[in-house]
């Protein structure tokens, strides 16, 4: 239990962190897609760290959940971490466009995988819904 605190502490620093740092980098970017694209593979290292960063905060929320379920017996922690579970397998297909030229192919993988998670995301706040809805605090 103790380990799953550790992990989810961890885990919402970080989030702040990148979410700040992220913030900041699209302050720069271009708006429309085209342009924003180009952007984002112009400065490919900083959005790379970005999202190994959140790769990282999914893999220690879904630890910290599945933790957390067994300890408290809180069936709403298995959504989030299924669902951060899927963030988490998600991000390595998303991250694929990053220093490969344009193909069809990889643009395929690359939206297939945002698509993920997506769906990882809508999970995991459907857990995290869930178990608000039914806390008693």
């Amino acid at each position: 239990m103790k380990a799953a605190r550790i992990l989810w502490i961890i885990a919402s620093f970080y989030l702040f962190i990148v979410g700040f740092v992220y913030i900041v980098i699209l302050g720069d970017a271009p708006e429309n897609y085209p342009e924003r694209y180009e952007f984002i593979r112009a400065n490919w290292n900083i959005y790379e760290l970005q999202w190994k960063g959140e790769f990282m905060i999914a893999i220690f929320l879904a630890i910290a959940s599945l933790i957390f379920a067994n300890s408290l017996g809180r069936w709403e922690f298995y959504f989030i971490a299924v669902g951060q579970f899927l963030i988490a397998v998600g991000f390595p297909p998303s991250l694929s466009l990053g220093e490969l030229d344009v193909i069809s192919h990889y643009e395929q993988i690359g939206k297939a995988g945002h698509l993920y998670v997506n769906f990882g995301f809508f999970i995991s706040l459907s857990g995290f819904t869930l178990l608000h809805w039914h806390n008693d605090v």
